[in-house]
């Protein structure tokens, strides 16, 4: 079982070098060797999120999360702590992601909270804080039954299920959920195959995600030479078909002039040509529009 919870905090300019100690007294806490956890920027780079693994020297002159930078991340054996920045208020909100109970949740908070010195902006005191059943994430027997075969323990679903864990600490609600968390998993020998719906989201993946998918896949499992996007099955049925062909009555001739995320869902894009017309589209369907914009 694992724990996740989410606390506000005033935002800050820690000292140099701080936040370097504070990996290394966060490896103590988790009984770890400074050596072993994997450490994670994320910056914002021309609107889209990107991610570079580094070690604790490289926090030396992190001073602040402040634009273009997002959020640090911690992943340690039973830890994950991602400190991300508030857009809308500036503010600093740190995930923690542990292995216990409410008990050594608390301690680590209060860990956190002490060592970085910082300022809650949570109404709940930590002694008050209770965990619900929604806060708590489902884990399988890895976490608590080692004795299990290695088949089991090495098994796609439960790999992909702890790397899609640490995933989520790095990127956006949004971009997990609308790029990420949709991928579904599979073995060949010695890659992990990630399966999506259509030749756009391999695109999408290939060049901003799959680089950060390998690196916690191989700190998960390291027999995991590579990993391969590619589009799961055939998914055109008699109804996509009429859509399809709608839609390019719709688009003939039109020239896009840009792509932006719909507000309204996790997984839907606007599509805005140069005349002022806006296509909505689900990303599984983006790849109808560039078939018929190939230079687009």
């Amino acid at each position: 079982m694992r724990t996740e919870v989410i606390r506000d905090y005033e935002n800050k300019v820690f000292p140099k070098g701080h936040i370097k100690q504070f990996a290394f007294n966060l490896a103590q806490f988790d009984n770890m060797l400074p050596s072993v956890p994997c450490i994670h920027l994320t910056y914002n780079d021309d609107g889209f999120e990107t991610s570079t693994i580094v070690s604790p020297d490289d926090l030396e002159n992190i001073c602040e999360v402040v634009p273009p930078l997002n959020s640090i991340g911690f992943n340690y054996d039973s830890i994950i702590i991602n400190i991300r920045l508030l857009r809308h208020s500036k503010n600093l909100s740190i995930m923690y992601v542990i292995s216990g109970d409410t008990e050594r949740v608390k301690k680590l908070i209060i860990f956190v909270e002490n060592t970085l010195e910082l300022t809650s902006l949570n109404e709940e005191e930590i002694s008050e804080l209770t965990i619900d059943n929604n806060e708590i994430i489902e884990q399988t027997q890895m976490d608590t039954d080692h004795s299990n075969s290695k088949e089991s323990t090495n098994s796609v679903g439960i790999i992909w299920k702890k790397a899609l864990i640490q995933l989520q600490s790095l990127y956006s609600t949004e971009s997990y959920h609308t790029w990420i968390a949709p991928l579904v998993p599979s073995v060949d020998g010695n890659q992990l195959l990630l399966n999506c719906p259509n030749r756009f989201v391999i695109d999408w993946i290939e060049s901003r995600y799959k680089k950060q998918i390998l690196q916690v896949i191989q700190s998960i499992e390291p027999s995991i030479m590579e990993v391969c996007i590619r589009v799961h099955g055939n998914q055109d049925d008699e109804s996509d078909i009429n859509k399809h062909q709608e839609l390019i009555k719709k688009i003939q001739g039109k020239t896009i002039d840009h792509i932006v995320a719909n507000k309204n869902s996790n997984s839907g894009f606007d599509i805005v040509f140069t005349d002022g017309t806006v296509l909505e589209l689900y990303v599984d369907k983006l790849d109808w529009v560039f078939d018929e914009n190939p230079n687009d």
